[in-house]
């Protein structure tokens, strides 16, 4: 009996451990899910670009196209965003985009 309630919990925590590592911070579906990521973005670059959510366009530019890092582009101009803390920072001078 011992070995058996062993191994469940052995299997629980490797499920737990694996669902957990799936959203680690700066993961693609993290970015993509959590209120945290694109979502708080979204309303913080619309603010400071002045461009309606719709129009931007984000790309996760960190270390091996990690989200922790993000380029958001729109209304012709782009800015790049860190997250720190629990927060988007934008960590350049919000600019023109070349004409086309």
């Amino acid at each position: 009996m011992k070995s058996y309630v062993r191994a469940l919990l052995v299997a629980m925590s490797t499920v737990v451990v694996g669902g957990c590592a799936s959203m680690m911070i700066g993961s693609q579906p993290w970015f993509d899910q959590h209120d945290y990521g694109k979502k708080a973005l979204a309303e913080r670059a619309s603010f400071d670009l002045s461009c309606a959510r719709e129009q931007l366009q984000f790309l996760c530019v960190g270390p091996g196209s990690d989200c922790s890092s993000v380029g958001v582009s729109g209304c012709d101009k782009k800015a790049t965003y860190e997250f720190v803390a629990d927060r988007w920072v934008m960590n350049n001078a919000a600019s023109a985009t070349a004409a086309k």
